[in-house]
């Protein structure tokens, strides 16, 4: 041993030289660079006719999907909102007539889709339309009692005995969309929809 160092065998320190995964790893980013310039060709080549007619054609159908969807949901929600109002002015048409102490008459013109609602003595407490320039439209609104006055005497009770039937019931529709609010004399009301 001289000066400190082991006198074994020498044995060359190597690195393995494998030079096939190098050659397939260059031979993969030369191909990722061929097939990132053909894509780049493609695109700078842009699509063709019938490609951007296939999109647009896809695109007009689901559009005309969504847009009638979107209609029938506002034909419900039209109509659910118009029949929540009308019990709403049920129970203020009631209410008036007990509060005040007098017959309150809902008046309902079929024809012009609304209804209004008056003292006995010709004032009125509010008017409801469902036309065109309304903000809700509806197609169909009828009161199913006799006549289309439904009165409410002085102690809050709807006169429903002249139409022969213990309920009334008033229609609301938009579309193929239909609810319906069936009351008591007393103003109690349900919402029925189609």
């Amino acid at each position: 041993m001289e000066g400190g160092v082991s006198s074994g065998p020498i044995v060359p320190i190597t690195r393995s030289t494998d030079y096939s995964s190098s050659y397939t790893k260059g031979k993969r980013v030369r191909q990722s660079i061929a097939s990132g310039r053909a894509l780049s060709a493609a695109i700078a080549r842009g699509y063709s006719l019938i490609e951007l007619l296939v999109v647009l054609l896809f695109a007009a159908i689901l559009l005309t999907w969504a847009t009638s969807t979107f209609r029938g949901y506002q034909q419900k929600a039209a109509a659910q909102r118009a029949a929540e109002v009308f019990v709403r002015d049920l129970n203020v048409t009631k209410t008036e007539a007990s509060r005040s102490r007098r017959v309150t008459v809902l008046d309902f013109d079929e024809s012009g889709l609304g209804y209004v609602v008056r003292s006995e003595s010709g004032d009125t407490i509010l008017r409801r339309f469902y036309g065109d320039e309304a903000e809700l439209t509806l197609s169909v609104l009828d009161l199913q009692t006799a006549g289309d006055t439904l009165a409410f005497n002085r102690q809050g009770h709807a006169e429903l005995e002249g139409s022969g039937v213990a309920l009334g019931r008033a229609v609301f529709g938009l579309g193929n969309t239909w609810y319906t609010v069936s009351f008591n004399s007393m103003g109690v009301a349900r919402i029925e929809g189609s």
